[in-house]
């Protein structure tokens, strides 16, 4: 993470650190003391000091437990990603190639045999790309039945993890994606995940 020089990106330091220190979010400094040292100082001393590197155990929680976009506003500059998954091509700023990536995606892992299967008993999996915060992008797939959702599942990019309706995997267990015909296998279970909602 690069924070900005000045004030504004020592106390969005501090906020992320409060929110550490709190437990509202699971993130591992690998230099802390450096960290603790620019906030009680109110100063960077180095440009280097702004390059803040950071384990994210579980970087989908940032979708819940705070605005990327509230803290870019306020002084990050920039988050890049040191260890790659297979979803991280999503993470652009060019739009055409987000869509393009997304789209293939999608094509791969949501089969006609998948929408056949579902549409049997009254079920559509639609799959969009999903950039509630656009720092976060990723790959949703919603079981709607009746006009209502019933089920999703998110491919993040951010973390690589499949999430199932929401609910971060455990630290250590994470569900994370390895290719399409995973996907597949997924979506399937989900059909059955579906049909023991609608009829229970």
């Amino acid at each position: 993470m690069t924070w900005e020089k000045g004030v504004n990106g020592i106390a969005s330091l501090a906020y992320l650190k409060g929110l550490i220190d709190g437990n509202k979010i699971s993130i591992v400094f690998l230099h802390p003391e450096i960290v603790d040292a620019v906030i009680v100082s109110g100063q960077w001393e180095t440009d280097q000091n702004r390059h803040i590197e950071a384990r994210f155990p579980l970087g989908i929680a940032l979708r819940d437990e705070f605005s990327l976009d509230m803290l870019s506003s306020v002084g990050l500059e920039s988050i890049n990603l040191v260890n790659k998954n297979h979803l991280n091509a999503l993470m652009t700023r060019r739009q055409k190639i987000q869509l393009e990536v997304s789209e293939k995606l999608m094509r791969g892992c949501l089969t006609k045999d998948i929408i056949k299967a579902a549409e049997e008993w009254g079920i559509a999996i639609n799959a969009t790309l999903d950039v509630t915060m656009k720092e976060l992008p990723g790959v949703k797939f919603s079981f709607i039945f009746d006009g209502k959702v019933v089920f999703e599942i998110l491919l993040d990019a951010w973390s690589g993890c499949i999430i199932m309706d929401g609910e971060i995997p455990p630290i250590g267990r994470p569900n994370v994606f390895v290719d399409n015909e995973q996907v597949q296998g997924i979506l399937l279970r989900g059909i059955d995940v579906c049909l023991a909602r609608i009829t229970a």
